[in-house]
């Protein structure tokens, strides 16, 4: 969505980026966004997105962790969805709640894994619309 975005101070202490790392993940990026955006000073859009993504030092290592870190969040999205096929992605998991209002996605390619979720409280950042888009990026590694 075109606008601007509105900085309100809850929202920055809530946007965070966090780096770490394991013996069995080299590497591991941990980020959250909170935000709204304003289309002629109306809110065109209120939306939380985090991600948690992981580098593995081997394969079987991203495939065990996916369902783990889906099990953080089950609580937000319950209701598995389906998926058409993502090219570049070994694996992919998505989730929805029961009203819509939140969304699960978890990718996996190689040693790489990646779980997102967000709102949607529209209807207009659903499954369908955001996982082609966050599996091509994440296909790029």
């Amino acid at each position: 969505a075109e606008g601007t975005l509105l900085d309100s101070g809850t929202a920055a202490e809530q946007n965070t980026i966090e780096r770490r790392a394991s013996p069995l993940a080299p590497v591991i990026w941990e980020c959250h966004e909170d935000g709204i955006l304003l289309r002629d000073r109306e809110p065109a859009l209120n939306t939380v997105l985090s991600t948690v993504y992981y580098e593995t030092a081997a394969p079987w290592i991203a495939r065990r962790l996916a369902p783990e870190l889906y099990r953080r969040v089950e609580v937000l999205a319950s209701e598995a969805q389906p998926l058409a096929p993502l090219p570049g992605i070994d694996a992919a998991y998505a989730y929805r709640d029961g009203d819509s209002a939140f969304c699960v996605l978890v990718l996996v390619q190689g040693r790489r894994v990646a779980c997102s979720w967000w709102t949607d409280p529209d209807g207009t950042l659903g499954l369908d619309r955001l996982a082609p888009k966050m599996a091509a990026v994440f296909a790029q590694g």
